[in-house]
């Protein structure tokens, strides 16, 4: 009798061990799928960034060129105006003169 409920005890113990050596098993084949999706979102929030980060250089780009094309028509304009200025310094230079 003692020595079957040495051997039930030994059974139980081995299914123990057993279930926690399982579980263990489990434990770091979920912390192997979780570094992976880990990796997986960083590598996916890298892309993303990379992503949003071209959008940014290319909007500023699209930017930077309407910005000096404004630029170039101010000094077209700016320039027009000046020449329309010196036309009517001279002419009422002329009128000063032919009166």
């Amino acid at each position: 009798m003692m020595s079957s409920l040495v051997e039930n005890m030994e059974e139980l113990a081995s299914e123990i061990i057993s279930s926690f050596r399982n579980r263990r098993k489990n434990l770091h084949e979920l912390q192997e799928e979780v570094k992976n999706l880990l990796r997986l979102f960083e590598t996916e929030r890298l892309e993303m960034r990379a992503g949003l980060q071209k959008e940014l250089h290319d909007f500023i780009n699209d930017l930077e060129v309407r910005v000096n094309k404004l630029l170039a028509e101010f000094e077209e304009e700016r320039y027009r105006a000046e020449q329309i200025w010196m036309e009517m310094e001279n002419k009422m230079e002329h009128l000063r003169r032919v009166k």
